[in-house]
């Protein structure tokens, strides 16, 4: 099991900032790590500071929750509690079926696929993520790991204004617009993305 706090800020981007971004990042940090990852969502926005997924990232399955306070702030902390999932895609469907059960709220669990380019230095982690689905969509995400200020940096890289404000009326459009919903596919379809994810290395 592992918990950790962060301290983070996330911007929404196009694709073609995206694209200028990662050749950037690139050259000022070398080339980027790489993490395909799936995350089964369990959200219910009347408990809006808790988030629990099951997530599997380059093969490795894990049950994960996220705490802390998010809506209308453009930097925020989160406690981040995880503890590996043993076993493969029945173990993981299983799971699945008993957090569907712990957490039925009316709204479907969300499928979030993301590839995202992890780039590193002293102070911070930088993430560039395309989210795809029903459709696609651009994010940066930095976290604060050394000293420097989180606004420093964004001020300094010209990213400040792509830093919103959000909310749960945002994330439930954004859900809409690009996740897709568990209630839509099939059992052996989701057994087949879970399959495929815990293939990636």
């Amino acid at each position: 099991m592992k918990i950790v706090i962060e301290h983070e800020v996330l911007g929404h981007i196009d694709k073609k900032l995206y694209t200028k971004l990662s050749k950037q990042l690139k050259e000022q940090y070398g080339p980027p790590s790489i993490k395909k990852r799936i995350a089964i969502s369990f959200w219910n926005p009347d408990i809006k500071n808790v988030e629990t997924r099951i997530r599997i990232t380059n093969g490795e399955a894990e049950l994960m929750q996220k705490v802390g306070e998010w809506e209308n702030k453009k930097s925020f902390k989160l406690q981040e509690i995880s503890c590996p999932i043993r076993g493969g895609v029945n173990e993981i469907y299983s799971l699945f079926l008993i957090l569907s059960n712990l957490c039925e709220t009316g709204i479907a669990p969300r499928i979030i696929q993301h590839k995202n380019k992890i780039y590193y230095s002293k102070d911070f982690e930088i993430k560039l993520s395309k989210q795809f689905g029903r459709s696609e969509k651009y994010l940066f995400e930095i976290e604060k790991v050394g000293e420097r200020s989180l606004q420093e940096f964004v001020n300094k890289n010209g990213l400040a204004k792509y830093i919103k404000k959000t909310d749960v009326d945002f994330w439930l459009k954004w859900n809409e617009d690009v996740n897709l919903s568990i209630d839509l596919i099939s059992e052996n379809a989701l057994k087949k993305l879970i399959t495929k994810y815990l293939r990636y290395t």
